[in-house]
């Protein structure tokens, strides 16, 4: 059960990897559409969009733990990871992407605007897994009802 659990993780994580990759890659042309008009690019461009997607996916971690989480807890852990996000990307952001207040200010709306696209991305997953598992408990006590009902009729 417990590696169950743990490929789950590393399901989920990779999943918001490549999601918090393609919002990097868009936002970071945004930025150079506004910021750097010569639209140079080269290598590096891609090795930082790696490790703010890293970066952007560790603060995750905030909802690690050995119990499910009560809604009070994951609301905190919610609030945590987006403080986490901020701290953690603005600083890479400053030696690679952005000057000045207003480049500041756009950067912190993009952090927030990836957030809210991987939250609502991983929702969307979390409610098809849900449908999914309901209905695969709807089939399972259809069938349970159905063999109850030929026991009865067989015992009747």
């Amino acid at each position: 059960m417990k590696r169950i659990r743990v490929l789950r993780e590393i399901h989920a994580f990779l999943l918001r990897f490549v999601v918090i990759y393609g919002f990097t890659m868009l936002f970071t042309l945004l930025f150079m559409l506004i910021f750097n008009r010569d639209g140079a690019v080269d290598w590096h461009f891609f090795a930082w969009c790696v490790l703010f997607s890293f970066a952007g996916d560790f603060t995750s971690l905030a909802y690690l733990s050995s119990h499910e989480l009560t809604e009070k807890q994951w609301r905190f852990r919610t609030i945590i990871s987006i403080i986490l996000s901020e701290i953690v990307l603005m600083p890479l952001g400053y030696q690679w992407m952005w000057t000045g207040w207003a480049g500041a200010a756009l950067f912190f709306l993009a952090i927030l605007a990836v957030d809210i696209g991987v939250r609502t991305i991983g929702y969307g997953v979390d409610v098809h897994t849900a449908n999914e598992l309901n209905e695969l408990i709807r089939k399972k006590r259809s069938e349970q009802r159905k063999r109850e009902a030929e026991k009865e009729n067989h015992d009747g």
